[in-house]
């Protein structure tokens, strides 16, 4: 279940958010990565959209930045 894409609007809406976290915290795409544990390219390719974001790793990314990403409805 873990490796369950998120819906695309769900997706888009994380990225937002985990750009917003990053300029907000002034920290490095490849800092979050690693402060969650997933690869660089897997963030990359999620906040430009080329892949929805996973379950698991939006779990990781909450984890990391200590702020939930998913609403609560789709939960």
């Amino acid at each position: 279940m873990t490796d369950q894409n998120l819906a695309d609007q769900q997706s888009r809406l994380v990225a937002s958010q985990v750009r917003e976290e990053l300029a907000r915290r002034r920290i490095s795409r490849r800092g979050l990565a690693d402060l969650a544990k997933i690869s660089i390219s897997t963030l990359e390719k999620a906040l430009s959209g080329r892949r929805p974001f996973t379950l698991a790793t939006t779990i990781r990314l909450e984890e990391a930045l200590g702020v939930a990403l998913r609403s609560r409805a789709s939960t």
